[in-house]
């Protein structure tokens, strides 16, 4: 027996990066599109299911690629969609995403199928929605249909009135409601409240609405209760740690109401999780010794400038095919990066086996590591170490030119604020006052190997 149904939206959020939001009449040249499903009822559908629930989604998808994506994807995860309904001649429901260097992003939201989900799939769908222990509820389907599902359903209904109204919702449907899940701005939306909302305040709103419980979402502060009229803060948990060495990086993909593509570095400790403020440090081990093979990338996570090691080991293979092995890096470009190598500099790899890895656990992402990773693979072939005090960045190009990348300022000064005097860059990146650091620019491949490795 289904023992959660979610009635709601279903989105491809289709995102791209750019090296800047494009202004009004404005054209820009972005990143590969990335095609994320998601939606509110979509997530929650999946949720519950990796929970070990057994679930059904009552929605609509398109006729089009992105709802074979969507169904594809809810089904991937044990979700039932026998009431997830192809709309004809209509496209499927997409956020479309520009995400900027700097984490901004410009977000425009298409509905869709989903502003075709009506009573009558409510009504189609009645016997489930009769026997279900829960029905899941938001508001990115017509208001009409989430009624139909809050008066019809048989068990628990929980709505989570997101995104929020823009007005009071009826009461009526608040009144078939169990359990009613706003946010501090979307309780006072719902109450008709025009001013902030403390505990106080929340629970007094609370207790005016019809919904037999409130759970009112505080962030940080954790949740208020209010149940047959009585108030309860329930704190944020605290975490307990089993293994206090570990560290942890969480990385925002989507974010409909702030920067993306973001980082936040923490690390477990005795009290609990707590944030590292510098992160650079953390990523690089010590460097009092040079070592071949290793090289310190200054890189961007989302706005945050972090400095990571990049190790490499190059060894005479013994395989008719070299091995080609990588950590925390795309392997397809270090692919690139060896064929440049060969073709533009003369150097060879051909029967060595050639291992690549990120230091500390973080996957790289942005092209500005190339740079640091050609010199890797040559300080490993060389045998010649790159000095510790140094940091690298930079794009190559399969010409052998060395590109410049955005925020140049902000790497170096990373790496100034932990004692590094020295950098290799592409010609044409604009360092701005780089402290203590003197950049060595460079045109190309070729002036890298000659000037730097000696080699070529």
């Amino acid at each position: 027996m289904t023992e959660v149904v979610v009635v709601g939206s279903a989105n491809l959020d289709l995102v791209v990066e750019v090296d800047t939001i494009p202004l009004v009449g404005e054209t820009v040249l972005g990143g590969d599109l990335r095609r994320i499903p998601g939606g509110k009822g979509a997530n929650q559908a999946v949720a519950a299911a990796r929970l070990g629930r057994d679930v059904a989604m009552v929605g609509r998808i398109g006729d089009d690629e992105g709802g074979t994506i969507l169904r594809t994807a809810l089904e991937r995860d044990g979700v039932d969609t026998t009431h997830v309904v192809v709309t004809a001649d209509t496209p499927n429901g997409v956020a479309l995403i520009s995400v900027g260097a700097d984490g901004d992003n410009a977000i425009v939201v298409s509905p869709g199928a989903n502003g075709r989900v009506s009573p009558a799939d409510i009504d189609t769908a009645g016997e489930l929605l009769d026997a279900a222990t829960v029905t899941l509820l938001q508001l990115e389907v017509p208001l009409d249909a989430v009624q139909a599902a809050a008066a019809r359903a048989g068990g628990t209904v929980i709505l989570n009135p997101a995104p929020a109204p823009a007005e009071p919702l009826p009461m009526s449907l608040l009144a078939d409601v169990d359990v009613l899940v706003p946010n501090q701005t979307e309780l006072a939306t719902l109450a008709g409240h025009d001013g902030s909302v403390d505990l106080a305040t929340a629970a007094d709103l609370a207790g005016r609405l019809p919904s037999r419980s409130v759970i009112v979402t505080l962030g940080a502060d954790g949740a208020l209760v209010v149940l047959d009229g009585d108030a309860t803060h329930v704190p944020a948990p605290v975490v307990t740690p089993v293994d206090t060495t570990a560290a942890g990086i969480l990385r925002a993909v989507k974010n409909r109401f702030g920067p993306a593509d973001e980082i936040g570095v923490f690390e477990m400790t005795g009290a609990g999780l707590a944030e590292v403020a510098n992160p650079s440090a953390l990523f690089l081990g010590e460097r009092d010794t040079p070592a071949p093979g290793s090289v310190v990338f200054a890189g961007i996570e989302g706005t945050r400038p972090l400095l990571v090691e990049i190790q490499a080991l190059v060894a005479p293979s013994q395989l008719s095919q070299p091995r080609r092995a990588v950590v925390g890096w795309d392997g397809s470009r270090l692919s690139m990066i060896l064929a440049v190598l060969e073709s533009r500099t003369g150097i060879t790899f051909a029967g060595l086996d050639v291992y690549l890895n990120v230091a500390g656990g973080i996957r790289i992402q942005e092209p500005a590591a190339d740079l640091a990773v050609a010199c890797a693979l040559l300080s490993a072939r060389e045998d010649a170490a790159i000095p510790p005090e140094t940091v690298v960045f930079g794009e190559l190009s399969l010409s052998g030119a060395l590109r410049p990348v955005a925020q140049a300022e902000n790497r170096l000064k990373e790496a100034a604020k932990l004692g590094f005097t020295a950098a290799m860059a592409p010609k044409g990146c604009k360092t701005g006052d780089a402290g203590q650091i003197v950049p060595r620019l460079l045109p190309d491949l070729s002036t890298l190997v000659g000037d730097v490795f000696g080699a070529g």
